[in-house]
């Protein structure tokens, strides 16, 4: 489980990294999230990345970071499926008409969360 739990943590590192290089692909990943019922699939991913986090927490350098990216997740998840579809949509187009400096910054959160989680693993 620590295993897949790095994994995920270098998915996060990897993802970020290659938005900062290209915001462009981030407006893409953005696009596809949009289409049908893959906002759902997004929550399912998000609970099960929770999960993972939670049940290696004992087992990891720092259990308080990855109880909290845990907690992070599991409520992104739920939220996921208890708000309202238009809500979420909204959510992603304002995101989408971000600069390419701003989705850069958010990139660069995404690094230094996936950072935090591959080192507290």
């Amino acid at each position: 489980m620590l295993l897949l739990a790095r994994l995920i943590a270098v998915l996060i590192l990897v993802i970020g990294i290659i938005d900062i290089i290209s915001p462009q692909i981030m407006k893409k990943i953005l696009v596809f999230w949009k289409e049908g019922k893959r906002l759902y699939a997004a929550g399912v991913i998000r609970l099960l990345f929770a999960v993972v986090f939670l049940l290696v927490a004992s087992q990891a350098r720092a259990a308080g970071a990855i109880v909290f990216f845990g907690i992070l997740f599991l409520v992104g998840g739920i939220l996921s499926f208890t708000m309202k579809q238009e809500k979420q949509l909204a959510m992603i187009a304002w995101f989408e008409g971000k600069s390419d400096n701003i989705l850069r910054l958010w990139a660069g959160l995404v690094i230094l969360i996936g950072a935090v989680l591959l080192f507290s693993i």
